[in-house]
């Protein structure tokens, strides 16, 4: 079923390795994806997941081929995997402990150059963002254009948790609204053809949950 909807809309299948609850590599690191393919429909019923939203021009829905049984590794399999996970942790704890302290200090005025001289911390010069810029953290982004507006000349401050890459603190000066008029007239159509894609695509999943809902 997967196969034959996804010739028939030109959708590229990709086949994953093995993985966990805890999650793979890549794509099958994504939360979303994780949590469909464990659910019982997907994993115990062998149905096509829902459609799964990597981003804002990115769906998907996957299927699964083959289950190993669960089995309880020995204390010798695991013991470099429980080192490395308590480190981890603990670095992800200082992390989102100084990020913290960093951000409540730069709200009572002392500058990010300043702390983070003083912590060690790197520090980025600021830039220019879009909702689909390139080359940095996906949850800091979302976070970056979830945050409320500057108010007159204050600026916002504020931070996430990336959980294993750590904690980022951002200053968000201002808003540069965007102006349709002054898309190109191509890039206006290939965000027209997206979005009916997207659309399509929804349409057809919605079609199957209605489907398995007549079913059960």
């Amino acid at each position: 079923m997967l196969f034959r909807s996804a010739n028939e809309l030109g959708l590229r299948i990709e086949k994953s390795g093995w993985f966990s609850r805890a999650g793979g590599l890549g794509i099958t690191a994504n939360p979303r994806v994780l949590e469909a393919a464990f659910s019982p429909d997907v994993k115990i019923e062998k149905r096509n997941s829902e459609s799964i939203e990597l981003s804002t021009e990115s769906l998907m829905a996957l299927r699964i081929l083959d289950v190993k049984p669960a089995r309880q590794k020995s204390i010798a399999e695991v013991r470099s995997e429980i080192v490395a996970a308590l480190r981890q942790q603990r670095a992800e704890d200082r992390a989102r402990k100084l990020g913290t302290e960093v951000v409540l200090a730069a709200r009572k005025g002392a500058s990010l150059a300043s702390l983070a001289k003083k912590h060690g911390l790197k520090r980025t010069p600021a830039r220019s963002l879009k909702r689909d810029a390139t080359g940095i953290n996906k949850k800091l982004l979302d976070t970056v254009f979830a945050a409320s507006r500057p108010k007159a000349k204050q600026k916002v401050i504020d931070g996430v948790d990336l959980d294993r890459n750590g904690f980022a603190v951002f200053v968000l000066s201002r808003v540069i609204d965007g102006n349709y008029d002054k898309i190109a007239s191509k890039d206006r159509k290939a965000i027209h053809q997206m979005i009916e894609k997207r659309k399509g695509t929804g349409y057809y999943y919605n079609y199957l949950i209605s489907l398995r809902k007549r079913v059960k």
